[in-house]
């Protein structure tokens, strides 16, 4: 009861459970979870004072209008054939306007050569595409890409992967995913 006294006081009008909880320990002394708080709070009908934050809504990227101009790579490690036999990674290039895997390829784990094999089967299945998108896995990127200021400034480029500067020499375009 004296709880819910000094949660429904002036003092304590806007406070979260968590904080409130925070405060009881500090003030009062009284030591209990952000969770008893809620659940004193809940069964006295108490509605929290502030709602969760609603979700980010992304919305969903337009396709590419047409096939080639984005392939998708990424690698998938799992135990594909359960306990028959080591887990291994799925490499796979998919088409971003059609949605269609244009090569694949399993391998003990993501790696180069891996990449350098799907790639070369999707070139030669469907030949070379505008740009490819993928993670930033350490394959797709070099660990000196950071610049100095100095170096960024100076217009030095951006040191590639082995995979990167393939990409670069046959005139592809390389996005890294942000996430």
């Amino acid at each position: 009861q004296w709880i819910l006294e000094l949660h429904q006081s002036d003092v304590n009008k806007g406070c979260n459970d968590v904080h409130f909880a925070e405060l009881l320990a500090k003030y009062e002394g009284i030591h209990v979870s952000p969770s008893t708080v809620r659940r004193i709070r809940s069964e006295a009908g108490i509605k929290p004072k502030r709602k969760r934050r609603p979700p980010k809504v992304h919305r969903p990227r337009e396709r590419k209008p047409q096939a080639g101009m984005l392939i998708q790579m990424d690698g998938s490690p799992h135990p594909w054939l359960e306990d028959r036999a080591e887990p291994m990674s799925l490499l796979a290039a998919i088409d971003d306007a059609t949605g269609h895997i244009v090569a694949a390829i399993f391998r003990p784990q993501e790696d180069t050569e891996g990449y350098f094999r799907l790639t070369r089967q999707m070139i030669e299945q469907k030949g070379i595409p505008m740009s490819v998108y993928s993670d930033r896995h350490m394959i797709f990127r070099s660990p000196n890409e950071k610049q100095t200021i100095e170096q960024e400034l100076a217009g030095e480029p951006v040191p590639l992967s082995q995979f990167g500067q393939a990409l670069e020499e046959l005139g592809v375009t390389h996005i890294k995913a942000l996430t």
